[in-house]
């Protein structure tokens, strides 16, 4: 049996280059800016959806017209006509209208899933950023020192123009790549308000962060979950059930060589190939989402093994700079490298998230793409 060990996403730390009291004092330092952690996030967004709201009142049409079929049905059931149309309106549009109010009913809950894993996308992408401007501020400090240094040397005649003026170029450059991640931080920030419909010019804080537990995971357990649980496959199997029994009905009145049972006969047919064709794509779906899942656990490992080697290469070339061993452009690509491997980890852990989120939807919703 196939198994992985991989993350769990849990509540923990405020992550937001912000430090955040608690309690009553939290709530009166930042009166102005609105707090969230993940499901206060996803259930502003499942309040305030406009497609939400339209799928809801889909529901509520859907259940006036079953109560309109179940009113028909006592109406043709007193007649006692004993027409096939009769035991169709009786016995099998009931039935119908019922799952229509079913399928609306899951629409609304699928919409709700997806809403909620767009939302945890958007969260956990604003906390990528915010890692991402943390570590080119990392990198422009140690630019910044790197060209005081610099200027001190070329002052005494230590070092030559040139490894001075390549300083110089990095301390630019590593200023504007922060001024970028800033932009970028922004930019998440703008899409994830809008997502949740709050106004764009209102500040906010977001109070968790990835957090890394190991859980075993069994994916045969999960297949089985998945094929049993999954709304697309209750409503397969549904529909599969509705066009037998209208099978059932359509054959107490007509025989197996007329077009109506045929026609009836094809209906249930087709529903069996469909939920046939349902289970195979949830079996995809779900070990897509498992080995993206084991990709992105075995990647944070050695992005976070590269951030401990780069910064002991860069600690090195520090040293022997200061010695007059090594020149600025040596500093310049072990600064380089370690806000390379820095970024690669915030990516890793970004990208291990979603897909622990990803398998999970997948797991007990949908395709989640």
């Amino acid at each position: 049996m196939r198994k992985i060990f991989f993350v769990i996403l849990a509540a923990l730390v405020a992550f937001t280059g912000m430090i955040l009291p608690s309690g009553k004092a939290a709530d009166e330092v930042n009166s102005k800016v609105i707090l969230l952690n993940l499901q206060k996030s996803i259930d502003l967004a499942l309040e305030n959806n406009i497609d939400l709201k339209k799928q809801k009142i889909e529901v509520d049409k859907q259940k006036i017209a079953s109560r309109k079929a179940d009113d028909a049905a006592d109406k043709a059931s007193d007649s006692d006509s004993g027409s096939y149309s009769g035991l169709l309106t009786e016995k099998f549009t009931p039935k119908q209208k019922e799952m229509l109010v079913e399928i609306a009913e899951r629409n609304y809950e699928m919409q709700q899933e997806s809403l909620g894993i767009n939302v945890k996308e958007s969260y956990y992408n604003i906390l990528l950023k915010q890692n991402i401007l943390n570590v080119r501020e990392g990198s422009l400090e140690s630019a910044k020192q790197q060209y005081e240094i610099a200027q001190a040397k070329f002052k005494q005649g230590l070092i030559a123009e040139y490894d001075a003026l390549v300083a110089e170029v990095q301390f630019k450059t590593k200023e504007n790549d922060w001024e970028t991640a800033q932009r970028e931080l922004t930019k998440a920030k703008m899409d994830f308000k809008q997502l949740l419909n709050i106004d764009i010019d209102q500040e906010i804080a977001l109070t968790d962060d990835f957090i890394l537990d190991a859980k075993e995971v069994f994916l045969e357990d999960r297949v089985a979950v998945a094929l049993e649980s999954r709304l697309d496959m209750i409503q397969a199997r549904e529909t599969e059930e509705l066009y037998a029994l209208n099978v059932e009905l359509t054959g107490s009145y007509y025989t197996s060589n007329t077009w109506t049972y045929k026609d009836a006969s094809y209906q249930y047919e087709a529903s069996k190939l469909d939920l046939e064709q349902q289970i195979a794509e949830v079996k995809l779906d779900v070990n897509k989402a498992y080995l993206d899942l084991q990709g992105a656990g075995e990647a944070l490992e050695p992005a976070e093994k590269n951030v401990e080697q780069a910064k002991e290469s860069l600690r090195i070339v520090n040293l022997r700079y200061e010695s007059g061993l090594a020149t600025s452009l040596e500093v310049l690509n072990a600064q380089n490298l370690l806000e390379s491997t820095e970024q690669s980890y915030a990516n890793a852990v970004f990208n291990y998230t979603m897909s622990v989120e990803n398998f999970d939807f997948a797991v007990n919703h949908g395709s989640p793409r």
